[in-house]
């Protein structure tokens, strides 16, 4: 609860910050929000794939 970051910004952590994220989601029963994040991060991984996989093929020939 907040009690837990009393005094303290929630995110002073890296761990902390990534329960606010999605542990408070969890939570709230907000499951919506929990996949479109979900969505969001996976889109960026593949994008950043789709344009790093190339760059490293090329260095290696």
């Amino acid at each position: 609860g907040i009690e837990k970051y009393e005094g303290r910004r929630p995110w002073d952590t890296k761990q902390e910050f990534y329960d606010v994220l999605i542990g408070r989601w969890i939570l709230d029963g907000h499951y919506a929000v929990l996949v479109i994040y979900v969505t969001i991060i996976g889109a960026l991984i593949a994008v950043s794939l789709y344009w790093l996989l190339p760059t490293l093929r090329s260095r290696e020939e």
